[in-house]
């Protein structure tokens, strides 16, 4: 069964998302908890996850046994990253026939630095500024 990770517990998610192809903001701002949701097969020590924004992002091991459990939330019509190799055949073994393949090209920038970015929004606090950490609601 997969369980649906609140915005504050996804740290335990990074490892699955660690090296991430070319959506390095976008991981980073899944996992601090500012955008979208994301559902994982256990809360300390996660094997599989999938993150749900406007698209999916499929992570973690895709030959472990709780992979399955990441396809039965999809629609028709969904778009799935599938990061490696073996996650495009996992992905394809479930969808035969049904997939459309999208070509990106990839910018690859220098390594996304999260600390510096809450460098400035602990700067932004002190200059006086009201932070506050915004919640979607569902």
């Amino acid at each position: 069964m997969l369980i649906e990770l609140d915005s504050d517990n996804r740290t335990s998610l990074r490892s699955l998302f660690d090296g991430y192809p070319c959506l390095h903001g976008v991981v980073a701002a899944v996992i601090e908890g500012g955008m979208g949701r994301i559902f994982a097969d256990a809360r300390t020590e996660p094997q599989v996850a999938r993150a749900v924004l406007d698209f999916h992002l499929l992570a973690g091991e895709p030959h472990h046994a709780n992979a399955s459990l990441l396809f039965r939330q999809l629609q028709p019509g969904n778009t799935v990253v599938a990061p490696t190799p073996a996650w495009r055949q996992l992905v394809a073994a479930n969808y035969p026939n049904a997939l459309t393949v999208y070509r990106r090209e990839a910018f690859q920038a220098e390594q996304f630095d999260t600390d510096r970015l809450r460098g400035f929004r602990r700067a932004r606090c002190r200059a006086g500024l009201n932070c506050v950490k915004c919640a979607r609601k569902r």
